[in-house]
């Protein structure tokens, strides 16, 4: 963080805000959208948005680094969650849970078993 924090021009400050700009509105009607399509209340959508981008930016971006919704989640989220909101907790819990799995799975470096798998798959 301190090597980014460190001194930059007022254009590449400009570059910076604008592309956080472009992305936030972008990133508002897609995530409005999916949480419709996972039945979950647009407010849930909105908050997993500014929650997945504060995550990323403390975690250090990275060149073309994607992070937000992703449709074939959303879809199959749905099955999960009922047309009236219920179920919306348990989903919280399942990625919540998720998550925890990753993380312990970065502590032991399982990704390493990622060069097992062959190259055409």
């Amino acid at each position: 963080v301190a090597a980014w924090w460190g001194p930059r021009s007022l254009s590449a400050w400009k570059d910076e805000v604008l592309a956080a700009t472009v992305v936030c509105f972008a990133q508002l009607p897609e995530s409005v959208a999916f949480a419709a399509l996972a039945h979950c209340p647009p407010a849930v959508g909105l908050h997993a948005a500014w929650i997945v981008g504060l995550v990323c930016a403390l975690g250090g971006g990275r060149p073309g680094m994607i992070n937000g919704s992703a449709g074939a989640l959303a879809s199959v989220s749905a099955s999960y969650v009922l047309p009236g909101g219920a179920g919306v907790e348990e989903l919280f819990v399942s990625v919540i849970g998720a998550g925890a799995i990753v993380l312990i799975a970065a502590a032991f470096e399982i990704g390493s078993f990622v060069t097992l798998v062959p190259a055409t798959v």
